[in-house]
């Protein structure tokens, strides 16, 4: 573990603290997360990352939402399973959330293991791919008026001769 700032100076202090008054030592992560919370979590965080998570929506890579949701749900310590699923698929793009459903997920890590795995699925089609019908209605009123302006240019030819 690497701490840093105030975290860092915090646990020194505290590992001093605890081997001269007799404090039961931190030796778990459970128990260093909880002794972390106090000096260093506003009392207010689990509403806040609520807040954000009402807020919260996939506008990048999938990857990138995973990231963003799982660092907002550290900050809340009684959300049940159910609401952590009903929060998450929401805030993903339209496609990502049918294929979800799809797969019928039952958790938030087969949510996460599912979506994980539909980043190289997802089939995109350059431009270049499918023809513009622009493009083509475009290409074929200039092959018309070629054809009419050489038309009207013979009928001019006989017309002089």
């Amino acid at each position: 573990m690497y701490l840093v700032g105030d975290a860092k100076l915090w646990w020194r202090t505290r590992n001093a603290d605890d081997v001269r008054s007799g404090h039961p030592i931190i030796d778990t992560w459970d128990r260093l997360i909880k002794e972390m919370s106090d000096p260093f979590l506003p009392s207010n965080a689990s509403w806040l990352a609520r807040e954000k998570l009402k807020r919260l929506r996939q506008t990048g890579s999938v990857r990138e939402y995973i990231k963003e949701f799982t660092s907002v749900m550290l900050d809340m310590q009684n959300m049940s399973d159910k609401d952590k699923l009903h929060n998450f698929i929401p805030g993903m793009q339209g496609w990502d959330q049918n294929e979800l459903r799809r797969e019928n997920v039952k958790d938030l890590l087969a949510a996460i293991d599912v979506a994980d795995l539909l980043v190289g699925f997802r089939v995109t089609r350059t431009l270049t791919d499918v023809p513009s019908t622009s493009k083509t209605k475009k290409n074929n009123d200039k092959k018309g008026k070629r054809k009419k302006d050489s038309h009207k240019d013979n009928k001019n030819d006989k017309g002089k001769a």
